[in-house]
């Protein structure tokens, strides 16, 4: 927290923070129960709701920094609520990325979440100034610790939007040994 934002306007490079954190989760069971039980508050959120999307400030902040883009390797928001609105949520396979997916309905920041094995678990946030990043990264900790794990923030960077939108997931893809890519910083010009 305490970083110096900029004032990129729509259509020019804009300043965003790409935190984090990283916990050794313990009780697998909690994760799991955990996380749907946020999937399913998220998801209820948005059905149906599809017309409030556009005057939801965080995903209204998103689209007009990145025209409905998000950080490489992350999420789109705008998107994936109005699919959620529709009635047709994308899949989100096991807890990291209904973690992530909920993290991104109920706060429209984008966020990926993946299971680096050994029970280790690795969850990016992306949060611009006036954004709800910060109830984010709440809701991550708050996971983390139910799951009997204490986050270590292992990034928290500065960035600037200069890519192109990422697609939201689609149905469930063919099973991987490696996982989904967290944020690459393709695109992304560090500023510290």
């Amino acid at each position: 927290m305490g970083q110096h934002w900029g004032s990129g306007d729509a259509g020019s490079a804009r300043e965003y923070r790409m935190v984090r954190l990283c916990g050794r989760i313990e009780v697998v069971d909690v994760l799991e129960e955990t996380t749907r039980r946020l999937w399913d508050a998220a998801v209820g959120r948005w059905h149906g709701r599809g017309e409030e999307i556009a005057t939801f400030p965080p995903m209204r902040l998103w689209r007009s920094a990145v025209q409905d883009g998000a950080p490489a390797g992350l999420m789109t928001p705008t998107l994936f609520a109005r699919r959620t609105a529709a009635g047709d949520a994308p899949y989100c396979a096991g807890p990291g990325a209904r973690l992530a997916a909920a993290i991104m309905l109920l706060t429209g920041a984008p966020t990926a979440a993946v299971d680096r094995g050994c029970a280790l678990f690795e969850v990016t946030i992306a949060t611009i100034h006036g954004d709800h990043g910060d109830t984010a990264l709440d809701i991550a900790r708050a996971v983390y610790t139910s799951a009997g794990a204490d986050p270590i923030l292992r990034d928290d960077t500065v960035c600037r939007w200069t890519g192109t939108a990422v697609p939201v997931p689609a149905r469930p893809p063919a099973p991987s040994s490696k996982g989904p890519a967290i944020a690459g910083h393709s695109r992304l010009e560090e500023v510290r």
